[in-house]
């Protein structure tokens, strides 16, 4: 049994403006699902957390963490994301 990780998860399977394909999800959504003991998912938009949960809606064993991840250097606990309107909906 096995753990995978996805940081930046974006909308999954679920973004129409990459025609509902994401390389991570296909590779783990293709493997035997009692080989699969664990699915962290990390993704700081919250725009992208209801159809991220759509996406993993069949995995009890998946966790999504909405949370960015920064440098232990950077003292800011709090950091400032920027996305342009034109990259609705998913903002990838």
């Amino acid at each position: 049994m096995s753990t995978y990780v996805q940081i930046g998860a974006g909308a999954g399977d679920q973004d129409p403006s990459t025609h509902f394909r994401d390389g991570f999800t296909e590779m783990v959504k293709s493997l035997p699902r009692d080989e699969v003991s664990r699915v962290v998912l990390v993704e700081p938009n919250p725009v992208n957390i209801r159809a991220l949960t759509r996406c993993w809606e069949s995995y009890p064993q998946a966790e999504i963490h909405q949370l960015g991840i920064r440098p232990a250097t950077r003292e800011a606990h709090e950091i400032t994301f920027y996305y342009a309107p034109e990259d609705a909906p998913t903002y990838q």
